[in-house]
């Protein structure tokens, strides 16, 4: 063999080495970055809920019951998340017919940091409602400063209350929220004539959150979009000053 044969050999297993080495790195898949284009809305009459668009029955959404809007899919179909008293679900659902109620300007978020959610924006008055947690998602559904009115999931139903829009990230955030019920509003007084259960929603399916009885709350024009079933009110606790925020079936 001469020496040029040699040379071009080695030169052509060393060709080989380098793409094979190249060939059997692991390429690592770039996950597309989120994008909820969703909202806020509320049945207007049970559902069903599909795993996917036109697919087989995983659920049901019951009347006057909030969900969020991850996605507008296609048609009249769209991908969706909803309480169980398994956690939080998801799913598509066909609302031709009326059968959800869109609020306009709301949006989908991420929550970036556990936090408390409670039932007003004074901390000295209003009582924690409960929490959300890193990772989880959650409608928002009015602004001001750095305050946010949310609907998010709970084993009990679903559940409004405030708390930081620093510790979120929106997605398709709107140009223009609507301002939060209390905002620039004082309220009226009036009294309840007998007893009625306080939702932390609008609609008899969502969770329970208390109870007032022949006694006086203060009432806040309803100001979303989309169907409102109750009232919105605030009360305080029995027996004491620290006040709750919520929905009875009652016209003032």
């Amino acid at each position: 063999m001469t020496r040029t044969s040699f040379v071009k050999k080695r030169i052509l297993a060393l060709v080989l080495m380098i793409v094979t080495a190249f060939t059997i790195i692991p390429t690592t898949q770039v996950r597309a970055a989120e994008d909820y284009n969703g909202g806020a809305a509320i049945t207007e009459e049970e559902v069903t809920v599909y795993d996917g668009v036109y697919g087989t029955k995983i659920g049901t959404i019951y009347r006057h019951e909030g969900l969020t809007v991850l996605n507008y899919v296609s048609g009249n179909w769209v991908y969706v998340e909803y309480s169980t008293p398994n956690g939080a679900k998801r799913g598509y659902v066909d609302y031709s017919g009326g059968k959800l109620g869109f609020y306009a300007s709301t949006c989908v978020a991420k929550v970036n940091v556990t936090s408390n959610v409670y039932y007003g924006t004074d901390l000295s008055t209003h009582l924690k409602t409960g929490a959300v947690y890193a990772g989880e998602y959650i409608a928002v559904l009015a602004k001001n400063g750095d305050w946010v009115y949310v609907e998010y999931n709970t084993p009990d139903g679903r559940k409004r209350g405030y708390m930081y829009y620093s510790n979120l990230t929106c997605y398709n955030r709107p140009a223009v929220f609507p301002d939060l019920y209390t905002y620039n509003d004082d309220g009226t007084s009036f009294y309840v004539d007998g007893y009625y259960t306080v939702f932390s929603g609008p609609g008899e399916n969502y969770a329970k959150i208390g109870s007032v009885n022949s006694e006086n709350v203060i009432a806040y024009q309803n100001i979303f979009d989309g169907s409102l079933e109750g009232t919105y009110i605030e009360y305080y606790v029995t027996g004491t000053t620290q006040k709750k925020s919520g929905f009875i079936l009652y016209s003032y």
